[in-house]
């Protein structure tokens, strides 16, 4: 079993766009210790002239997006959560553990590519759906 493994360097635009947007909302530490936000921050999305001139479609994905960042990803990483980019290589950092992930996950082949490279198996879409730090994984038999 042939193993493709897309990692992304970056958040798409749009999602940046909000990112930098949510950086400016003010975050704190709730009473269980993890970090959170008050509904400012839909505020500070919805106001802004750059999200309000898109179409519907993607002003609906760009506040989901915030939602999320802000509800789930904050209280797990914390403001890192907020960052454009990893503060590392995760491509390279994959790949020079490649040996290692390949036999403890007891993978015949296991090819780690940006997912802004087409693999030849696939051409599809859905290399797309990596974000930083949370690659997408693809098994093909044969």
């Amino acid at each position: 079993m042939q193993t493709f493994v897309c990692v992304c360097r970056e958040y798409p635009p749009l999602q940046q766009q909000v990112l930098t947007l949510l950086q400016k909302a003010p975050i704190h530490k709730g009473e269980d210790g993890a970090w959170c936000a008050g509904k400012e921050y839909m505020d500070i999305v919805k106001n802004d002239e750059g999200i309000n001139a898109l179409d519907k479609n993607a002003k609906k994905e760009a506040m989901a997006f915030a939602s999320f960042q802000m509800r789930d990803e904050l209280k797990a990483y914390g403001r890192s959560a907020l960052d454009l980019r990893l503060p590392f290589d995760e491509l390279n950092l994959l790949q020079s553990h490649q040996r290692y992930l390949q036999a403890s996950l007891g993978l015949t082949e296991i090819v780690f590519l940006p997912s802004d490279e087409a693999h030849p198996k696939d051409d599809s879409p859905n290399r797309k759906l990596a974000k930083p730090g949370k690659p997408s994984i693809f098994f093909y038999v044969g």
